[in-house]
């Protein structure tokens, strides 16, 4: 059932970001790589590449509703808590951005298979922290974030000296459950904004 309602929802989302990309006045993607992430870090980052979706509008806003962010920009701006589930613009841009990198994610797939990409798509899923465990770490890892850290110092031998599965078990357990919860309260949000527009 998990799996069936995964594909329902994420075929919604597509058809959602087709429509968004037809009635948008226009729209822009920013980027921030790995190593920008791990080098200054993943807010900063994030700032960056709504900096540089931003620049690449056309025409160019007058006014920014923002998720619970405030960027360094000129530009007269709002940031909205849960603004996702408040603002039709910024649940937009968050279905674009969504699906945009899902689709990067599921090209990743093909060269690195042993993660199970497609499926999870890169979130912190038991399977891919597993997956983490067995095979280590790739370029697409941010080794500045916990969950990757703690399985290269496992593999390095630089962890306290506890039975290693025992650690990893607990780690990981520990890691789903937080993802998990994350990913309830995002669907919480977005289930509350469209019984809202219903």
């Amino acid at each position: 059932r998990h799996t069936r309602y995964w594909r329902d929802w994420s075929s919604d989302v597509c058809s959602s970001d087709l429509i968004i990309r037809r009635k948008a006045i226009a729209f822009a993607i920013g980027f921030a790589d790995v190593a920008t992430i791990d080098a200054i870090n993943i807010r900063r980052a994030s700032h960056q590449a709504m900096l540089s979706a931003i620049a690449q509008l056309f025409p160019q806003p007058d006014f920014l509703l923002i998720d619970a962010e405030r960027l360094d920009t000129a530009c007269m701006q709002q940031a909205i808590i849960y603004g996702d589930s408040i603002s039709i613009s910024i649940a937009a841009a968050s279905i674009v951005a969504k699906v945009y990198r899902d689709a990067w994610m599921c090209r990743y797939h093909e060269e690195y298979p042993q993660y199970g990409l497609a499926s999870h798509k890169g979130y912190g899923t038991e399977e891919h922290l597993r997956a983490l465990a067995e095979h280590g770490p790739c370029q697409l890892h941010r080794i500045t974030y916990e969950p990757v850290r703690r399985v290269i110092e496992l593999r390095n031998g630089t962890t306290p000296c506890t039975p290693e599965n025992e650690i990893l078990e607990a780690q990981l357990a520990s890691d789903a459950r937080r993802a998990n919860s994350r990913r309830a309260a995002r669907k919480e949000r977005s289930t509350t904004y469209q019984n809202g527009q219903s």
